[in-house]
């Protein structure tokens, strides 16, 4: 079949439409934690201690500051990133919690936080999904990446460890730290929460490839590798 705009778009309606086939269960409406649910003291993280290897090490939970985001992890994906790491610890983070496909709920947060990186607004009990912390340029867009310079991104999972500990999704909790790129993504089920990181690189490719000017639709093209993933 010969590809276009128009049967791609046809394709993802077709996938989208079997997805949703099996109906789900619309989730239950977010509401603040009651006081009763106390925050426990600790949280248990999977830190990877050495190659091919991982230790539960318990850590106390910081103090969240004005800006920050306390999270409650429900479930992470596991990235090939995450494997190339396990085996060969090219990016020199050992110690390191990782973990950057995850998602939870907010139990917790600081007095200055009202509304996420697009602009909707948050609450304990929602549920969310990060991205990058910005320490170089706190004022960058995530929608603009394309067009500025992004160093001085750290991604969460792939944080060399520091006295927070909480710096990765193979965790209890997560500390969403102020400056963070976070996303409320209540709306969806778990299992598409965990998918929409995995989804945002891919959607990252296409709008990267655009900006190039040369692919079009039908074009050859060599793949070598698919990032840390074809490195496994």
């Amino acid at each position: 079949m010969e590809m276009n705009s128009a049967n791609v778009e046809e394709v993802v309606k077709q996938v989208l439409e079997n997805m949703l086939k099996s109906p789900v269960a619309a989730p239950a409406a977010s509401a603040p934690a009651p006081a009763s649910q106390a925050i426990p003291k600790t949280a248990r993280v999977a830190m990877l201690t050495s190659l091919e290897h991982y230790d539960i090490k318990e850590f106390p939970i910081p103090e969240v500051g004005d800006g920050d985001i306390l999270v409650k992890v429900e479930g992470c994906g596991v990235c090939g990133t995450d494997a190339h790491e396990f085996k060969r610890d090219p990016f020199g983070l050992i110690p390191v919690a990782l973990g950057h496909e995850g998602t939870g709920e907010i139990v917790k947060m600081g007095k200055n936080v009202k509304v996420d990186s697009a602009g909707k607004p948050l609450k304990v009990g929602d549920k969310v999904v990060t991205c990058m912390i910005f320490k170089d340029d706190p004022e960058i867009e995530m929608f603009d990446l394309n067009k500025k310079n992004i160093g001085g991104a750290d991604v969460y999972g792939l944080l060399p460890d520091d006295d927070i500990h909480l710096n990765g999704w193979f965790s209890d909790y997560i500390l969403v730290r102020e400056g963070s790129s976070i996303f409320n993504v209540s709306d969806l089920d778990l299992d598409s929460r965990i998918l929409i990181e995995p989804c945002a690189v891919l959607i990252h490719a296409v709008e990267r490839a655009k900006t190039t000017g040369i692919l079009r639709f039908n074009s050859r093209v060599v793949v070598q590798g698919c990032g840390p993933i074809g490195l496994i």
